[in-house]
């Protein structure tokens, strides 16, 4: 208790396992994490993806994907040319937290998210199927400034 009067953040008595040891890492590096910046609106001719605002338009209309399908579209446009994994796009969508879905589900997002952007699998317009492997964006993407 003195140490915690003397100005320090947290302690550990012994003995102490080394999973409450990480924990409490982990929750100090998040408390002290600088905030982050606004990230770049990606855009890929008539498609607009906005991470900041969390939208996407396609041909001037606004489209609500569901937040998985959100996340599984900014990570392939950042990424776009390069092939993504089932597994990579898991991490993707729920960062280090796996909460143990089988790699199968990506494919049903993405058949999803294919149409509501009336992204044809047979003759792709944005995702592009690389059987035995996973998915990539193709087509170029640009990144602007966000809005203000």
């Amino acid at each position: 208790m003195a140490g915690l009067d003397l100005g320090t953040h947290d302690y550990l008595t012994k003995p102490f396992s080394p999973r409450e040891l990480m924990a409490r890492i982990r929750v100090q590096l998040r408390r002290h994490a600088a905030p982050p910046a606004d990230e770049p609106v990606l855009v890929a001719g008539d498609l607009v993806v906005d991470p900041n605002a969390v939208s996407v338009e396609l041909n001037g209309r606004s489209i609500t994907p569901t937040p998985t399908e959100f996340r599984i579209l900014h990570a392939l446009m950042r990424r776009h040319g390069r092939v993504m994994s089932r597994d990579e796009l898991i991490v993707a969508v729920h960062g280090e937290n796996d909460p143990g879905i089988i790699d199968r589900t990506i494919d049903v997002h993405l058949g999803r998210l294919r149409r509501r952007l009336d992204d044809d699998a047979a003759a792709p317009r944005f995702i592009v199927t690389v059987r035995s492997v996973g998915y990539k964006f193709i087509g170029p993407v640009e990144r602007r400034a966000p809005a203000a």
